[in-house]
């Protein structure tokens, strides 16, 4: 499984999600969509509007998107 959370360095809510996952031991990588614009073209891609915006995959698949921080939504698809 691998979660990847596209972010912006001055989004709280990004932060707060980043707080979130560590708290619950969930690994993921971050892609910070302003400071490289190959994160910003992958985010586009995919259908993201906002930040946070995180991706789960499974065996290289995309299997959930989940829009914004959603602590319900995050528990239910990344644990």
């Amino acid at each position: 499984m691998e979660i990847i959370v596209f972010s912006t360095k001055n989004c709280g809510y990004c932060a707060r999600q980043k707080e979130f996952l560590i708290k619950h031991n969930i690994k993921f990588e971050e892609r910070d969509i302003h400071e490289d614009e190959k994160h910003y073209s992958e985010f586009k891609e995919l259908g993201g509007l906002g930040t946070p915006f995180t991706i789960k995959k499974v065996s290289g698949k995309i299997v959930s998107k989940i829009m914004g921080f959603n602590e319900k939504q995050l528990l239910k698809n990344l644990i």
